[in-house]
């Protein structure tokens, strides 16, 4: 069996999530912090695959199918746990997209 370290088996109920996700939504919204739950829950990826997404990321599909594309970047210090091994698409939902296409008009506008 291989060591698993110091692995968290802690597991977050739905309820839980959906709580945290309507705190965050009404006073953190579009935060670091709110992206960061909100992909982290939509997607079940780990926190450094989260972190590693750049813009360039976010595929939006007008036809459907909108995506995340988790790659390993060494070079630029958001390497995935498993290296090229992690690289993968993710299909997001219609909200998350939403959500996203938000945040980037907010930068735009900063």
């Amino acid at each position: 069996m291989p060591d698993r370290g110091d692995v968290n088996e802690q597991i977050i109920a739905a309820d839980q999530a959906e709580a945290i996700l309507e705190y965050l939504g009404t006073y953190h919204y579009a935060t670091t912090y709110h992206a960061l739950f909100k992909t982290l829950w939509h997607t079940g990826c780990r926190i450094s695959g989260a972190l590693a997404l750049d813009v360039e990321d976010f595929s939006v599909n007008p036809y459907g199918n909108n995506s995340l594309r988790f790659q390993n970047r060494p070079e630029t210090d958001t390497p995935l746990k498993n290296k090229s091994k992690s690289e993968r698409e993710v299909n997001i939902s219609d909200n998350l997209q939403i959500f996203y296409k938000t945040i980037l008009t907010l930068t735009d506008t900063m």
